[in-house]
């Protein structure tokens, strides 16, 4: 269900990521992964400015400059882990409703506010819930002065 979301936002698949190129500056990842120990798929979300770095996009949510989950950024974690999970009991159709709510609250929240080099670099600065940043990203931030540690 959450491919065919996906596929309708522009995304392109390749293995378990998903990105779309926003423009010359941006581009939005999303990594599925399926849980080792629970019946259940993580989403993770990312950006990546490939003005900032001069490249595509890594296949690592490690290396974007922003990544997290989509259970810390919106909802309550509770409410996004039964949504993912395959014991819950939804027919098909409550599924994909709780699915498009997720994924509104994912944009509003996350992707809604990244659109260039400069709004990527004000999200990392301010550290919203459950979003983080990658190394490569951090280091950057350090040479610019705007990080204490590159850590």
């Amino acid at each position: 269900m959450i491919f065919s979301i996906l596929k309708g936002e522009g995304f392109r698949r390749k293995g378990v990521f998903w990105s779309k190129i926003v423009n010359d500056e941006v581009t939005h990842m999303v990594e599925l992964t399926r849980s080792r120990f629970a019946p259940r798929t993580y989403i993770g979300i990312g950006v990546w400015g490939q003005s900032i770095h001069g490249e595509p996009a890594p296949h690592d949510p490690l290396l974007w400059d922003l990544f997290g989950r989509t259970e810390h950024v919106t909802l309550t974690v509770e409410e996004n882990r039964h949504t993912l999970s395959d014991d819950y009991p939804f027919s098909n159709e409550e599924r994909l409703e709780r699915l498009n709510a997720i994924w509104a609250e994912t944009h509003e929240k996350f992707y809604d506010n990244l659109h260039d080099a400069a709004s990527i670099e004000r999200m990392a600065l301010n550290s919203p819930k459950g979003v983080h940043v990658g190394f490569p990203f951090r280091k950057i931030l350090y040479a610019k002065g705007l990080r204490d540690s590159p850590n």
